[in-house]
């Protein structure tokens, strides 16, 4: 069975074709939406050999998603997950949002921001080659409206790496560490504690900000 078939409101954003094969991209932006495409994106997670995706994998932004967004009620962020199709299946996976900053600009920030360390796309390389994965990037923002993209700390060596370097994207962090290290906290409430006051301060305030 092909992974299309079956599918429903997603928004169309472009389609190529590269020998003879048909691409597509889409939007993914309603809770029902993104439940339905939950197990294409667990497949392509298999498949994918980027480095550091664990910000991007269905568990990390579908259980953020279901606790924090509800599409019945006005909220700060919209969640905009784009998927690339080749003949129908999924190849790639780039989960952002949409917000606002503090001085009004539309900004397109990775999904769950800033609660996620880094930036990075979830991808087959064996059958998106960089010219239309940057093609795909390029037309997702377009079709977002947004003032700018600014992403989190991005994986050296990873596809999304390159493709904001020619394009100009900057990253809203340096990258220092491309892991969450928990280790030395006995749990999630110690590790939060042990954060600075002004870092805690802020994520409060975003976080009420979506209720």
């Amino acid at each position: 069975m092909r992974a299309a078939e079956g599918r429903h409101g997603a928004r169309k954003v472009a389609s190529y074709e590269r020998d003879r094969d048909q691409y597509s991209l889409e939007c993914l932006e309603t809770r029902a939406e993104l439940d339905g495409f939950e197990h294409e994106w667990r497949r392509l997670e298999q498949q994918c050999a980027e480095p550091f995706i664990a910000f991007q994998t269905a568990d990390w932004c579908l259980t953020w998603i279901r606790s924090h967004l509800h599409n019945t009620m006005a909220r700060p962020a919209e969640p905009l997950v784009f998927v690339l199709r080749k003949n129908g299946d999924a190849v790639l996976v780039w989960p952002t949002m949409k917000v606002r900053s503090r001085i009004g600009m539309r900004l397109l920030v990775s999904l769950t921001s800033p609660l996620s360390q880094y930036s990075n796309v979830v991808v087959d390389r064996d059958v998106v080659s960089s010219k239309l994965a940057s093609r795909a990037l390029g037309d997702a923002i377009k079709f977002s409206k947004v003032d700018a993209a600014a992403l989190d700390a991005i994986p050296e060596g990873s596809l999304l790496q390159s493709l904001t370097r020619k394009r100009g994207i900057p990253e809203i962090f340096h990258q220092e560490s491309a892991i969450l290290d928990i280790g030395s906290q006995e749990d999630m409430t110690s590790y939060l504690a042990a954060l600075p006051k002004k870092t805690r301060r802020q994520r409060n305030q975003r976080r009420n900000q979506q209720f």
